[in-house]
């Protein structure tokens, strides 16, 4: 295997991991607004859950920005011509 893609295999495994972290993440949130009537944004169970999705969201960010980075440099994409 070329260095090109086991980066490109890194890359997409660094999303599918994060990406499903996010969505666990966002899932609970709904879930702990869901299950309590009346939650106020002070509540440490919506802090937590909160806090939790916006990291996870950020490490998924970070990780579609290294993918988008990896294709923006990529050579052999910046060559390609139609005939």
């Amino acid at each position: 295997m070329s260095q090109p893609d086991d980066q490109l295999s890194a890359l997409l495994h660094e999303l599918d991991v994060t990406g499903a972290e996010y969505r666990t993440a966002v899932q609970d949130l709904n879930h702990t607004i869901a299950k309590r009537n009346g939650i106020r944004a002070t509540d440490p169970a919506f802090v937590a859950a909160n806090q939790a999705a916006n990291l996870a969201q950020q490490r998924y960010r970070r990780a579609l920005d290294d993918y988008k980075e990896h294709f923006r440099n990529a050579p052999a994409l910046t060559e390609l011509t139609l005939h």
